[in-house]
């Protein structure tokens, strides 16, 4: 039985707060009664982005954007955020227009799909009523509310009349291999059409015939087309703009249109008209403006940075906003602000390329587009942290012991240090940064092509590690307990680097696959690799099957405080191998998302999930916390230990509602059990500030007899609840499928100080804490291992 004064303290220092606790208390006890839940992904809202490769605004204001892969959002006017269209099956969307009744239509990589005004289903249009099921490109919209759509591989272009039902062609003549991206009418009725490397066609109206218009233009590869009053403009992708003046009148021949800003070698994707007749261009990390009547462009707004293609551009005339949809995601310059403003809230399409925790236990994000993201640690919002200085796709990001943030950004590893990113040491090798990992004594690894890198720490220059991997890409590093490098290839294998060694050894016994994509630690001085043919060990330097009944191509591999393995599997999920076993693995799917995860962290009794837009949204990262785990916290302020099996009250510690100090260790337990464990808690005064766990019947009951007669004025235990079920041990020992949990005492009665328990299965752990002097009470409890 602890000694009356033992205290094991959740620290709140006022009544208010003490007062949100009560309630958090009153919840655990709830959650200790039995009642449970399936065990679910959350997601953690972010990190917006996604990569816009088409933008409308309609008659109302209504702003409408198609992603890469990744659905369709749309933004009311005036809004700040973006809601998705749902329905929409995966697809690459090239273009929108609205018809005459309102309804909105989408042409992509999988047809063209339709969504009347007031509707929430997409509904697909292409295969029937005289469309072809095939890809739609370039799309746009007359006077009259007809809708017109270029189908790809089918040498024609369609039109629905207002109202009507059933699609014809427009003109004859077009190559049956083109592709219109772009369609547009001029103000005497021609019908113009832009097709990627076949350059421009003009339809008379009236006509019957499409006739190819590309006198004067110096490539073919056209991306966009705009008509300004009686003129034709044309952006190519690598020889920024031409004029086709009076295109309207019977203009014929093209005329190189640059200057300023915007050069003859420039890329154009797309343009936007503005008020006067201005047209902008949508360029590689800028957009340009040429005023009426001018003969250069200007440069319009900062602050875009290098953030890849301008997909997509429109203007509104409401407001005279330019809204930008970009590698990064949308963009908005509104009238009279010379600022880029990042406009991305709502839309959750963020591919995940890999995650990191800090000491802090913030979470950084690598994204695809979007940069480097950061959720601070008992904060809700995502924030941008993206190195502006290079491209935006990370490809591996790591943190060193430090707190220093490194990701691979365009191929170099780039630094976060004191809020700023630079070229992280020089010498990186010339190749391309496709892994990290940070060693024991913080030393950055960078995987490239044939060879890894090591920056170690403090230094300036980096230095190649060992010699003899195949010219192959690095997909993954890691490191075993001993201090031996992994290195897992694209179609090598696994490669591995003795401590000092000179030369990587093949470790390919057994292993089948040869694609190695995920890399770690199995806690026992191993291996795990992620293969295209699932989950595999390496055992006395022998490859072998963990699990049964996973054959897929593992994306990520995580191991939790727990020693479950979770693998993230591309198009299927994520799943879990519990600890020890032999047995099938378990697809865990529940509440995610996206049905791609390509990278896992693990962290606080929690499992952390990176998803790809390319499956569907939303997407981002998701978290996964095993039903009824037990989750250790620490103050650092205190020097104490708490647990607790209630998924509220380990939210709200985590956001700070418990004071200031406390932290995750990133240990739990496994609830579950044949007895309930008493939790007590003394008070704020006179004490003790602490909370005390027994699964002792007797020892529980004795400490309720003591509550009953010890007056309130008086140190003793009060009974709260009994927080989660566990199971007693037999003479110190558990039952096979069970793992023990070890309570260590601070002596803090003897030594005058507030007394702590840790309790924890991390027998590592518990030992440390008996090596810092604390008094080792074995084994308490045996907690299920799964």
């Amino acid at each position: 039985m602890p000694q009356q004064e033992k205290e094991i303290p959740v620290h709140l220092p006022s009544r208010a707060a003490r007062a949100i606790r009560s309630g958090l208390l009153f919840l655990a006890a709830i959650a200790g009664s039995g009642a449970a839940t399936a065990a679910s992904w959350t997601y953690l809202e972010g990190p917006f982005g996604g990569q816009p490769l088409a933008l409308l605004i309609d008659a109302a204001g209504n702003t409408w954007a198609g992603l890469n892969s990744s659905g369709v959002y749309s933004r009311a006017a005036g809004a700040t955020r973006w809601t998705l269209r749902p329905g929409l099956p995966t697809q690459s969307n090239a273009q929108f227009a609205i018809g005459g009744t309102g309804t909105t239509y989408v042409s992509g990589s999988s047809g063209v799909y339709a969504l009347p005004a007031g509707a929430t289903t997409w509904t697909k249009v292409s295969g029937t009523d005289g469309l072809p099921g095939q890809a739609g490109s370039g799309m746009t919209s007359d006077a009259q509310g007809a809708v017109y759509v270029a189908m790809n591989n089918t040498g024609a272009i369609y039109k629905l009349a207002a109202g009507g039902a059933t699609w014809t062609t427009v003109g004859a003549g077009l190559p049956a291999d083109g592709m219109a991206n772009n369609l547009v009418f001029d103000g005497a009725g021609n019908f113009w059409a832009s097709l990627y490397g076949k350059g421009v066609y003009k339809l008379p109206a009236g006509g019957a015939t499409w006739s190819a218009m590309n006198s004067g233009l110096a490539s073919l590869s056209v991306q966009a087309l705009a008509v300004v009053g009686n003129d034709l403009f044309a952006g190519n992708q690598f020889g920024g703009a031409y004029k086709l003046a009076n295109a309207s009148g019977g203009g014929a021949t093209w005329a190189a249109w640059n200057g300023d800003s915007l050069t003859s070698t420039a890329a154009v994707y797309d343009f936007a008209v503005g008020a006067g007749n201005t047209l902008y261009a949508a360029g590689y990390g800028a957009v340009h403006a040429l005023p009426s009547g001018a003969t250069t462009w200007t440069a319009v707004g900062t602050g875009l940075g290098p953030h890849g293609p301008s997909y997509a551009l429109v203007y509104s005339n409401a407001d005279g906003a330019l809204t930008l949809g970009n590698g990064s995601g949308i963009f908005v310059l509104p009238a009279g602000v010379t600022a880029w403003q990042r406009a991305n809230e709502g839309m959750t399409a963020s591919t995940i390329n890999g995650m990191a925790f800090a000491p802090n236990g913030d979470l950084y994000a690598g994204t695809f587009g979007q940069g480097v993201q950061r959720l601070a640690n008992g904060s809700a919002v995502w924030t941008a942290v993206d190195p502006s200085r290079t491209d935006p796709t990370i490809r591996a990001i790591v943190i060193d012991g430090l707190g220093t943030v490194y990701a691979s950004s365009q191929g170099t590893v780039v630094k976060l240090s004191g809020g700023t990113w630079s070229t992280a040491g020089t010498g990186q090798g010339g190749g391309f940064s496709t892994s990290l990992a940070v060693d024991a004594a913080n030393g950055v690894w960078s995987g490239q092509n044939g060879s890894v890198m090591r920056l170690a720490a403090g230094a300036s220059a980096w230095v190649e590690m060992g010699s003899g991997l195949p010219d192959d890409t690095v997909n993954a590093l890691a490191f075993d307990a001993a201090g031996n490098a992994y290195a897992g290839l694209d179609d090598s294998g696994v490669y591995v680097l003795a401590p000092g060694g000179q030369t990587w050894i093949p470790r390919n016994t057994n292993l089948g696959s040869l694609r190695v994509r995920a890399l770690a630690p199995d806690g026992a001085g191993g291996m795990y690799a992620g293969t295209a043919n699932g989950v595999l060990q390496l055992v006395a330097g022998v490859w072998q099957g963990v699990g049964m009944g996973l054959v897929a191509e593992v994306q990520a591999l995580a191991r939790d405080a727990n020693g479950d393995l979770y693998a993230g599997i591309e198009n299927t999920h994520a799943w879990r191998l519990p600890a020890g076993s032999t047995g099938p693995w378990t697809q865990v799917s529940r509440g995610l998302g996206s049905r791609s995860v390509m990278a896992l962290a693990a962290s606080g009794g929690r499992v952390y999930a990176g998803t790809s837009a390319s499956r569907g949204s939303p997407s981002g990262v998701f978290v996964f916390v095993p039903q009824d785990s037990v989750v250790e916290f620490y103050n650092t302020n205190l020097d104490n230990y708490f647990i607790t099996a209630n998924p509220d009250e380990q939210a709200a510690i985590g956001n700070g509602s418990a004071g200031p100090g406390w932290t995750t260790t990133g240990d739990y337990f496994n609830a579950g059990g044949t007895s309930l464990v008493c939790r007590f808690y003394g008070s704020l005064t006179p004490g003790p500030n602490s909370h005390f766990y027994t699964i002792d019947p007797a020892e529980c009951q004795s400490l309720k007899d003591l509550q009953a007669s010890t007056p309130a004025s008086e140190k003793r235990w009060n009974f709260e609840s009994n927080d989660f079920a566990s199971s007693a041990p037999v003479v110190g020992q558990c039952a096979a499928g069970s793992v023990p949990v070890y309570r260590a005492y601070n002596n803090g009665f003897t030594r005058g100080v507030d007394s702590n328990h840790r309790i924890t299965a991390n027998h590592a752990a518990y030992l440390a804490q008996v090596a810092r002097g604390w008094a080792g009470e074995g084994v308490v409890m045996c907690a299920p291992s799964r």
